[in-house]
């Protein structure tokens, strides 16, 4: 920047610069919306500062800096807001980083901003900008006490009479100047500046000067006048609440004195006299009822302030009062959308008072929620005003918390009070299910209260009579919590125990006043599953084994199941007879010392049949105790019970397993009634017809008119078809719903047909709903099938395919806790057919992903015990694993490697001393597998099966025979030959493979694959297309062959010095372009076999001889038909000339002006003096060419 005496010479606008062009496009990215590109472009502007100032003594300012200020400054007088923004933030961080430049802000200021010329709009953004300085110079904490404070207080006081957001920005920075002041003596001085405004009544004061005062009565510290210390007396808090109501006008914006009220009165409270709470409740509180929107949107500004500050329960129920609490429910959810925000801060702030109290006395949170939830508040609360405010309390919720809301909500579903209605009493039990299963009372101490709780809740879904909405919450609620003892069984075993026997004390007292829900025969039935929990408790001595556990838990469940669904509960418990029965024979003939293992575990298959036929219920609780009793079971599981789960998986099997014959039949039974009612309504149909009289006539008329055959007719019809295309498809969709609606009538009786509810039993309604449900999955499959063009999945489709998941849920059980070998490589086979099926049907793609999810816990299973299998078995296995493996899709090639991996080492283990044998069969068995790989065509990669090459196995050299052949032979593919190279790179970084390289089978196929590599590089040469893949491949194996071979003490069998000239060639003779993409690889072959870094290019000097043959012929052509050989080429587009300041006739220095660009060629020949000047190679200034130096280069060329 040049001095201030060119200043003067040079006009305004025509600054001279030097800075960088990163530093110019940065000034222009402080003015953008973005707040990101904002800081960007503030931080380049801040390291270039700093950077000025390396060299530079700290106490003077740099001429580039001073023109970053003066630039600035003059940003803050803009007319738009990002600009002011970004400009303010940059210009505060500047001054907080290098005071020095505090001093020249100011004199900015005063000669950029302070000036009365321009119209109006200017003046106006002048003094924003004006504001906004000072306020910079404020917030940078360098503003002490100096003749240059002495000057900013007035002029601050003088701004804050020109407009009302003035005022507000002013006070701002009046209150930040006296709040950074420590010693008292910044507030004194405005105070001396204020006082006869200060001193006014009130009611009298602007919301500013009111906000003024109250800072003036916190930050002086001595010397205090008797009107400003009576501010906050209970007198004036009529004249306090006049003045804040002038804020209104302000709204949605929160004036800053509000929250400087609410604080000051804060400050000055005490347990006896609470001045924030009186203030609320004599001022505050008799808007809430009757207030217009902008008065409640104002009292739910200032509840927002005080509730942070409430640390009692006593404090709670003062703010939260029932109008209170009724206002805040219907204002959430009002149109009004600046009340509506107003109240959920005012939310907001109760959510926080609730997660700060946490680790206090619960009497706050549950003080919170209670006034909520109650009358006159809502336990729909959430629901009605479309939050979830409740739900996020919960989660904050305590121990103490819990409990206490827990009682709460009991006693509301106990007692009936008739002020809570049906949908209240649901919500009350659904929030039970997530108090029950809080965090916070899930350890030990609280088991015991949970086991009581949960006993409650029990009785609420079995024994008290209420809705079958309300019963059916509470059962959700009650299962679901009991769900959550499944993971622990012995702990489930005991609860179940302790909720049973709650149950039998609860019927009995049901039986004494005849109010039972039980009928006699299934009371019989109870008391028998009684008598077997008592002769299995009286069975000390079994107590601690796994089938007295297994059947204690299934009486328990099926006992429970009684009161849901006596029949289904009574078929599985006579199972569970028969079969403990025979359990209880093969212990005494344990007793008789008999060894049949067999016979002892015949049992788990049974109860194994037992947990499938429970988990074709839909229920959640029967499929958490199925997974629980099987992990229970585990150790014990035998290969026949585990066949079972797998048949399950089998279509064929499966749908005999569940009854697929009954299913059948039975909708072919309600075809048959659909047909006969959709006859009736045929006939309906036709009596409607007779009764319509001469307009159907006309239309049957018509519609034999139509068959008679008459071509005009035709012609029309054909035409309305052409052209109404859209209403034939509209005609369809038409006919679909009346199929639809007949349908719907029929199973409900019309609908015209009244009919009282209540008296309808239960078992009908649901009935009713599942026909219904029938009727819409039918129709909604129609219209996907019509949308997508394939059908969905039919209900009985939809249940086989959810029993299915269920069953590899127990699978995924097994594989977790406790495998064996045979048993698990046994279920390999079974799970990839259950796959294969699957995978033919798009629509089980459910299925599909639990199937594969199996597949990968399988492949990283570990054993458990002694290994059972023989090594032809597990050949066997894996010959088979193989070949189906290889019509699996590619995204199960990772499972598949797993898979095949556990299956190869395990066959490597059984081996034993055999795998250093070179005739081994595992060997020849790999290196068959490998052939019929890449012999055929497939998705599936070699990943799959490239983990046998890093083995210890001796004879890995008729592996490497058979792999050379397929990836150097020109008639396989390409994709294979580069997977055969992969296979070549693995084979060479194994130990032992290395290890027998010397014998004479090793060197003739080493030798074979070195002629093999020249000619395959060699093949590349002359082709227009390249397999680049292949190439990084070869180049790749290339880098560990020559580590390998080249090592000290090894007798080389390739001969590198061909391999290294046919790298060469390829390099010469391949594009740039197909180089670049495997790069790494030849840099790194380069180095290995330290070829010339520099390669001539062939094929690009045949490109231009063969290009200037084709011009020569083409001047030829031309020649012959007159014209003048040569073509003229199309102009390029003239770059725009950089214009410098000497061409205008500005300056007569090499200088040029904002903001031209810069010249290439000038800043070329610029580093080229500045290092014969400087000796260095960094530029501090750039100024253009001079007319010489240009001269010279245009004779150089």
């Amino acid at each position: 920047m040049a001095p201030d005496s060119m200043e003067d010479k040079q006009p305004r606008n025509k600054w001279v610069y030097r800075l960088p062009r990163n530093v110019f496009v940065a000034f222009k990215e402080l003015v953008q919306e973005n707040a990101e590109k904002r800081a960007k472009a503030s931080i380049v502007i801040l390291k270039y500062v700093d950077k000025c100032w390396q060299n530079f003594p700290e106490s003077e300012v740099p001429d580039d800096v001073v023109y970053v200020v003066r630039r600035l400054v003059g940003g803050l007088g803009s007319a738009k807001p990002f600009t002011r923004e970004g400009f303010f933030t940059t210009l505060q961080a500047l001054l907080q980083l290098h005071p020095a430049a505090v001093a020249c802000t100011y004199r900015t200021i005063q000669q950029k901003l302070m000036s009365d010329e321009g119209c109006k709009k200017d003046l106006k953004d002048m003094i924003i900008g004006e504001l906004l300085a000072y306020g910079v110079l404020i917030r940078s904490g360098q503003v002490h006490k100096t003749e240059m404070t002495m000057r900013i207080i007035p002029r601050l006081c003088e701004i804050r009479k020109y407009r009302s957001y003035m005022d507000i920005m002013a006070s701002q920075f009046l209150v930040n100047l006296m709040e950074n002041c420590k010693d008292g003596t910044m507030p004194k001085m405005v105070l001396d500046q204020l006082q006869g405004h200060l001193k006014s009544n009130l009611d009298s004061l602007t919301p500013s000067l009111l906000w003024l005062r109250l800072v003036l009565l916190r930050t002086l510290k001595y010397d205090i006048p008797p009107w400003l210390a009576s501010t906050l007396v209970p007198f004036h808090f009529t004249a306090l609440t006049a003045t804040l109501m002038k804020t209104l006008g302000d709204l949605p914006k929160v004036h800053p004195v509000l929250s400087e009220v609410v604080a000051s009165l804060a400050a000055c409270s005490t347990e006896k006299d609470n001045r924030l709470l009186t203030f609320w409740e004599e001022q505050m509180s008799p808007y809430v009822k009757g207030a217009s929107t902008s008065q409640l949107q104002l009292v739910f500004n200032i509840g927002q302030l005080i509730v942070p500050r409430l640390t009692t329960s006593e404090e709670v129920k003062r703010v939260l009062t029932a109008n209170m609490v009724l206002m805040l429910m219907s204002s959430v959810s009002r149109f009004d959308k600046d009340l509506s925000t107003a109240a959920r801060g005012l939310g907001s702030a109760l959510l926080q008072l609730v997660a700060s109290n946490q680790s206090r006395s619960s009497d706050v949170q549950l003080t919170v929620v209670k006034a909520l939830v109650l009358p006159p508040g809502n336990l729909r609360f959430d629901h009605l005003t479309g939050t979830k405010l409740v739900t996020q309390m919960i989660a904050h919720f305590s121990a103490d918390t819990v409990k206490g809301f827990t009682k709460v909500l009991s006693s509301l579903l106990e007692q009936k009070d008739k002020r809570v209605r049906e949908n209240e009493e649901r919500v009350a039990a659904q929030t039970l299910k997530m108090l029950l299963t809080h965090p916070a009372v899930r350890s030990e101490e609280h088991k015991e209260w949970r086991r009581q709780q949960l006993a409650v809740v029990m009785k609420m879904a079995l024994f008290t009579p209420a809705s079958s909405l309300v019963l059916r919450d509470c059962m959700d609620t009650f299962i679901r919590v009991l769900s959550t003892y499944t993971s622990h069984m012995k702990e489930y075993s005991s609860v179940m125990l302790y909720i049973v026997s709650q149950a039998d004390k609860e019927l009995e007292a049901k039986i004494a006043i005849n109010a039972s829900p039980l009928t006699e025969e299934v009371k019989g039935w109870w008391k028998e599953v009684m008598e077997k929990l008592a002769t299995l408790q009286e069975e000390e001595k079994a107590k601690d084994s796994i089938a007295h556990q297994v059947f204690q838990i299934l009486y328990c469940q099926m006992g429970l199941h009684f009161f849901t669904d006596p029949q289904v509960a009574k078929d599985i418990i006579d199972e569970l007879d028969a079969c403990h029965r025979e359990v209880a024979e093969k212990m005494n003939q344990k007793k008789g010392k008999s060894k049949d293992k067999k016979a002892e575990l015949h049992w788990v298959e049974v109860v194994t049949e037992l947990l499938l036929s429970l988990m074709t219920q839909e229920r959640h609780i029967f499929r958490s105790v199925a997974q629980g009793i099987f992990r229970l079971m585990s150790p014990l599981v035998t290969p026949t019970a585990l066949a079972l789960i797998t048949d399950v998986l089998d279509p064929e099997k499966a749908q005999a397993l569940v009854g697929k014959e009954e299913v059948v039949a039975k909708g072919k039974e309600k075809e048959e009634e659909e047909e006969e009612e959709e006859d009736e309504y045929d006939d309906d149909d036709d009596y409607e017809d007779e009764e319509e009289g001469e307009g159907g006539d006309e239309g049957e008329e018509e519609e034999l008119s139509d068959d008679s055959g008459d071509d005009d007719e035709d012609d029309d019809e054909e035409e309305e078809q052409e052209d109404g295309g859209e209403d034939t498809t509209a005609d369809k969709d038409d006919a679909s719903l009346q199929t639809l609606r007949r349908k719907v009538m029929a199973i409900t009786g019309g609908f015209d047909v009244d009919v009282d509810l209540d008296s309808v039993p239960e078992e009908e309604l649901n009935k009713l709903d599942e026909r219904l449900s029938e009727v819409f999955a039918e129709h909604k499959q129609k219209l996907q099938k019509k949308k997508t063009g394939r059908s969905m999945l039919l209900m009985d489709e939809r249940s086989l395919m959810n029993f299915q998941s269920r069953c590899c849920d127990l699978l995924e059980v097994y594989f977790k806790e406790s495998p064996t070998q045979s048993t698990t490589l046994g279920l390999i086979l079974p799970i990839l057919h259950a796959f294969k099926m699957a995978d033919k049907d798009s629509r089980l793609q459910p299925l599909q992903a639990r199937l594969s999810n199996i597949l990968n816990v399988l492949g990283k299973v570990k054993f458990h015990g002694e290994s059972t299998m023989t090594l032809p078995e597990v050949m066997e296995i894996l010959d088979t694993f193989f070949d189906m493996s290889l019509e699996l899709p590619e995204k199960l090639g990772p499972i598949m490697r797993n898979i095949y991996s556990l299956l190869f080492r395990t066959a490597h283990q059984l081996l034993g001393e055999g795998a250093d044998k070179p005739d081994n069969p595992l060997v020849a068995t790999y290196a068959r597998h490998l052939q019929t790989f890449f012999s055929k065509p497939g998705p599936v990669k070699i990943h799959a099966y490239i983990d046998p090459c890093s083995y210890s196995l001796s004879g890995l050299w008729s592996v490497m025979e058979t792999v050379v052949h397929y990836a150097f032979d020109p008639s396989v593919r390409g994709y294979r030959r580069h997977q055969a190279v992969q296979v070549l790179e693995k084979l060479y970084q194994n130990k032992t493979f290395l290890a027998e390289r010397n014998s004479e089978q090793a060197i003739k196929i080493q030798e074979q694959m070195s002629e093999s590599l020249e000619k395959a590089l060699l093949a590349h040469i002359g082709t227009k297309t390249h397999n680049v893949h292949l190439l990084m491949t070869l180049f790749s194996f290339l880098v560990v062959l020559h580590k390998i071979d080249t090592a000290p003490g090894v007798k080389s069998s390739i001969d590198w010095k061909k391999i290294s000239e046919a790298i060469v060639a390829v390099r010469q003779n391949v594009s740039r372009k197909d180089v670049k993409k495997c790069r790494t690889e030849y840099n790194k072959l380069r180095q290995a076999l330290k070829l010339p870094r520099t390669v001539c290019m062939v094929v690009e000097g045949e490109k231009e001889d063969s290009n200037a043959e084709k011009n020569e012929a083409k001047m030829e052509e031309d020649a012959a038909d007159g014209e003048d050989g040569v073509k003229e080429k199309p102009r390029k587009r003239k770059k725009k000339k950089v214009m410098f300041a000497d061409q205008e006739g500005d300056n007569g220095d090499d200088t040029f002006l904002v903001p031209k660009a810069f010249s290439k060629k000038g800043v070329k020949k610029r580093k080229l003096e500045h290092q014969s000047k400087h000796g260095s190679k960094r530029i501090v200034s750039r100024f253009p060419a001079s007319e010489e130096s240009m001269e010279q280069k245009k004779k150089k060329k």
